[in-house]
Order: C-alpha cells, then structure tokens, then sequence
C-alpha cells in the first residue's frame, strides 16, 4: 500500500512556433509634421481668445470695484476726521 510519489518538478512543454511572417506592406508616406511654431487658426484658437477676454474683462471690473469702493472709504473717512475734531483743540499754541 505504498502510495507513489509525485515529482515536485514542473513538467517541461514546449512552446508551438507561432511567430507567422507579417504579410507585406507597401510604403506609404506620411505627411510632414507641421513644425512647432506654426500658426494656424482653428476652433480652439477662438475658445482660447474668448477665454483670454472673459478673464481681462473680469479683472477690470475687479479693479474698477476696488477703486469704487477705496473711493467710498476715502469719503467716510474725510466726513468722519471732520467731524472728531475737537473743539477745543486748534492749530494755535496759547
């Protein structure tokens, strides 16, 4: 009742030959690559441009707001030193 021992090594297979040659082609060319600095309008052109002019257009009024809103802290400002000047107080010495 000796059971059989089985071998621990992996059994070698051999790989089938499959490498198929490539079935012939001819020679195409392909267009030249446009060279890097080339400009040329196109439909992302318009979206960049339309871009490029929301963002400027949104700074200026930014800009414009701050200035808006500066002018108005100036005013009160000036109303309120007009108003804490004492009376007692003047530009002479006694």
């Amino acid at each position: 009742m000796a059971t059989a021992k089985k071998s621990t090594a992996p059994k070698k297979t051999r790989a089938a030959n499959t490498k198929r040659s490539q079935p012939m082609r001819s020679f195409v060319l392909t267009k030249d690559a446009p060279p890097f600095f080339a400009f040329r309008i196109t439909h992302q052109t318009f979206y960049w441009l339309l871009l490029s002019g929301i963002i400027l257009a949104l700074g200026v009024w930014v800009v414009a707001l701050n200035i808006k809103v500066q002018m108005v802290y100036d005013s009160v400002d000036q109303a309120n030193s007009d108003m804490d000047v004492p009376a007692h107080v003047s530009g002479k010495s006694e």
